[in-house]
């Protein structure tokens, strides 16, 4: 992840106007073309208080850089605008006073990290909500990105033995030799104890590393993949889950970046336990308005978009039931709308408008890989056809025993080999790693290949890697 910084040394004005421009620009011009690499977050400085602007439900792939106004000399004052904008992506709503937060630090220290609005001193610290909410968006699979390792060549300072990360020509790095707690390291020049085989990673144990075929990392959510130690790596193979637009939820809905997007979990998220989504006329009458409380988002020049009678599932979530207020933080309200049937009954349709700036991301809509109809899914604010995503073509070449995963390779079911499952194997992906055999099936080979030599063909074609390894 990379860090684009912007000095800031000019007045308030300037800086508003600024930001405004570079947003709109951002939002209506770089962000179609940029997906999936950049969001921006932004901040600006009103006398003693910092302003914080932008809040995002969840960590997502294609949300993943930040750009940031750089609001005051000291590097706390940006450090803790970079912790609060990154607590959003994250999944942690702002600490407003309806929640009842715990914060350990006191006003007068700097509060808490994700308080709307911060100032001098500046916070160090999270409340008991922000760690409820991380809780929360971990348990959902918002936290897929953080598998995979950083480049370690694009690091700031530049490569040497002692920072922490294996960098090409180190074995392993423990830190400074003041800091290296690791018995399999050695500190002074990074590379690995006589006898050792590895120093670091899941697929290392006791300074060993773990037999090939070792679950090194679980799946997260629905959508995840389960990836495995290869015996070679001391390193589990990058995180890779589901193909976007693979099934999900029973078929009824997809995965997208590694998550199940469902109106429902949407509504869960704005309004708390209890909200499910709205009958389909909220959605038509609320988006087809085009203002800020129903539209499909914006144009190019910044105006609301009415929702196609067709995109209407794409624009502002309509749901009912839940908290008296959304719980997204103190600068989100309802919006309730009630609409008359012919048959005299009327429904209740709730939507929220969060006061973020006419330039920023709308929370309340709906997001990007939700099911929208029938083998439909909301692309770019309209309901477009699943097959766009390019799944049902991947899945083909994984002859019916098998699923495309984000790298668009196979991940085979148990007893299918990949990287195509029609030979017989163990499952699992060329990205993944193999998938380790269970004790009964490997006792079971053994009884038929010593009860007889014409089974040599099984022994040279499907398990020799099991049977011949250290363990």
């Amino acid at each position: 992840h990379k860090t684009s910084l912007i000095h800031q040394n000019i007045g308030l004005s300037l800086c508003g106007s600024f930001l405004r421009v570079f947003l709109c620009f951002f939002f209506h011009v770089l962000n179609p073309m940029l997906l999936p690499h950049t969001q921006p977050c932004a901040a600006y400085k009103r006398r003693s208080s910092l302003k914080l602007l932008f809040i995002k439900i969840t960590i997502l792939p294609f949300y993943s850089n930040i750009a940031c106004i750089d609001h005051s000399e000291p590097a706390m004052g940006l450090a803790a605008t970079m912790a609060h904008e990154l607590g959003h992506n994250f999944g942690m709503n702002h600490d407003a006073g309806e929640r009842n937060c715990y914060c350990k630090s006191k006003s007068d220290e700097g509060g808490c990290i994700m308080a709307p609005a911060t100032g001098k001193p500046f916070p160090r610290t999270f409340s008991s909500c922000s760690q409820l909410d991380l809780e929360k968006s971990l348990e959902k699979g918002g936290g897929v990105c953080l598998y995979n390792m950083p480049d370690v060549k694009t690091l700031y300072g530049g490569q040497r033995c002692g920072n922490g990360y294996v960098e090409p020509g180190e074995e392993c790095d423990c830190g400074d030799i003041e800091e290296c707690e690791n018995r399999c390291c050695n500190a002074n020049n990074c590379t690995l104890r006589h006898g050792i085989e590895c120093a670091h990673g899941a697929c290392c144990e006791d300074c060993q590393l773990k037999p090939l075929g070792t679950r090194c990392r679980g799946s997260a959510s629905m959508c995840d993949l389960p990836e495995y130690c290869n015996g070679v790596s001391p390193l589990c193979p990058p995180n890779v889950y589901l193909l976007d637009g693979s099934p999900c939820e029973e078929n009824s809905a997809y995965c997208y970046n590694g998550m199940c997007r469902t109106h429902e979990q949407q509504c869960s998220s704005l309004w708390g336990p209890g909200a499910k989504p709205a009958p389909d006329i909220c959605f038509t009458r609320v988006n087809s308005a085009g203002d800020k409380y129903g539209n499909c988002g914006k144009d190019l020049l910044g105006q609301h978009k009415k929702c196609k009678p067709s995109d209407v599932k794409c624009g502002k979530i309509q749901c009912q039931g839940g908290a008296k207020q959304p719980i997204i933080g103190s600068n989100a309200v309802n919006i309730d709308t009630n609409i008359s049937q012919g048959d005299g009954r009327i429904v209740l349709c709730r939507g929220t408008h969060v006061y973020f700036g006419e330039d920023l991301a709308d929370p309340g809509l709906v997001l990007t890989g939700t099911k929208c109809n029938h083998s439909k899914i909301c692309y770019n604010r309209q309901c477009v056809n699943v097959s766009v995503l390019g799944t049902v073509n991947c899945d083909a070449k994984c002859n019916g025993n098998g699923v495309c995963n984000s790298n668009h390779n196979c991940h085979c079911d148990e007893h299918w080999a990949p990287p195509h499952c029609e030979n017989p194997g163990h499952g699992g992906s060329i990205d993944s790693g193999p998938i380790r055999p269970s004790r009964e099936f490997i006792l079971l080979i053994k009884a038929v290949l010593c009860s007889s030599q014409r089974d040599e063909i099984i022994l040279h074609s499907i398990i020799p890697q099991y049977l011949c390894s250290r363990r």
